[in-house]
């Protein structure tokens, strides 16, 4: 079969929706109707799942996968990685049960926001800024001098993120089991390669990046919604595929 050439985005839904979706979906399974099956991290979804973006097969965090008796197929990537395959929706719940412990990086040029989510509660939240200015266009000698303060400015801010980073997790209940980084992704990419202080904390980064998208972000308030983003899930669904299916064999 030949992969959809159409998008499919995913629609985020909260730790409390997914578990509403897998007590609504489990009563169907109960009542005989429909399948599900969790895959961890790794592993393909096997035939009939062409249509699921790339996004959704290398995420990093495994899938769940339900077959709806009407012929609709759904694609659940948790927020946290599947470990172990299973039957049913079992590993993907026990997911949403955990109680773990995130730390919270985000990063643009300029500004970033350091937490730690115990559950699903901010703890020493820290928000700064350190001065970046934007690339110069001049050419010649004064743009070369240029570059060079810039990158020292970058590293200061790097060094500066970390050094908050490492007091501030310090500060958590228990050691951090996962770390979430939000932002731009060159720059956390220059931010992780820089922060040796990180240590084995750069083995627990979670797959996805946490959206930054405020005009001022980051700050205490994206450190907020970083928390929801961090413990939602994602759903592909092809339901629109499959009517398209149905209007053809008629």
């Amino acid at each position: 079969m030949n992969r959809q050439t159409a998008a499919v985005h995913p629609q985020l839904l909260s730790r409390a929706a997914t578990l509403r979706l897998i007590d609504a979906f489990t009563a169907e399974l109960q009542a005989g109707q429909g399948a599900a099956r969790c895959i961890a991290t790794g592993t393909g979804p096997g035939p009939g799942w062409d249509w699921l973006p790339d996004t959704a097969r290398k995420s990093g965090a495994g899938l769940a996968l339900l077959n709806y008796a009407d012929g609709r197929q759904s694609a659940i990537a948790p927020p946290f990685p599947i470990t172990s395959a299973a039957e049913g929706l079992a590993p993907l719940r026990d997911i949403l049960g955990a109680r773990p412990t995130v730390g919270i990086i985000l990063v643009r040029l300029g500004k970033y926001a350091v937490g730690v989510a115990d559950d699903e509660t901010l703890l020493a939240p820290k928000a700064g800024h350190r001065y970046v200015k934007g690339r110069h266009r001049a050419g010649g000698q004064s743009q070369h001098r240029f570059e060079h303060n810039r990158e020292k400015w970058i590293r200061e801010l790097y060094d500066e993120v970390c050094q908050v980073a490492v007091s501030k997790f310090h500060l958590a209940p228990k050691p951090l089991d996962w770390l979430a980084l939000g932002g731009d992704h060159i720059v956390l990419a220059g931010f992780i390669k820089r922060c040796a202080a990180l240590g084995t904390l750069r083995d627990k980064v979670l797959p996805w990046r946490v959206p930054v998208n405020a005009p001022k972000a980051p700050g205490l308030d994206t450190l907020h919604a970083a928390v929801r983003a961090v413990w939602s899930s994602r759903i592909y669904t092809n339901g629109p595929a499959i009517e398209e299916k149905r209007r053809q064999s008629f």
